[in-house]
């Protein structure tokens, strides 16, 4: 639930904030300290990113991550078995 700054050119940083949404993407050093400053100052905007960005990463819950992990495990072992069976 916490607001960010990030770089833009950063990979997975970059994908995790939405930018203007839960948080900022800066281009650069001067811009990172000018959007961090914007948060300081603004109770409201950091309760709003803080808000999103709460709501960004419900789908990285460990119970959802978990549950697709257990799939495409299932998946691959039958997907496996029907190869073995048809080798025979």
């Amino acid at each position: 639930g916490l607001p960010a700054v990030g770089f833009a050119d950063a990979p997975g940083v970059n994908e995790l904030i939405v930018d203007g949404e839960n948080g900022f993407l800066a281009t650069d050093v001067d811009d990172f300290a000018q959007k961090l400053k914007t948060l300081i100052e603004s109770k409201e905007l950091r309760r709003k990113f803080g808000a999103n960005a709460k709501k960004s990463v419900e789908k990285y819950e460990a119970s959802k991550v978990w549950d697709a992990w257990e799939k495409v495990l299932r998946e691959t072992v039958e997907k496996k078995r029907a190869q073995s069976a048809d080798a025979r």
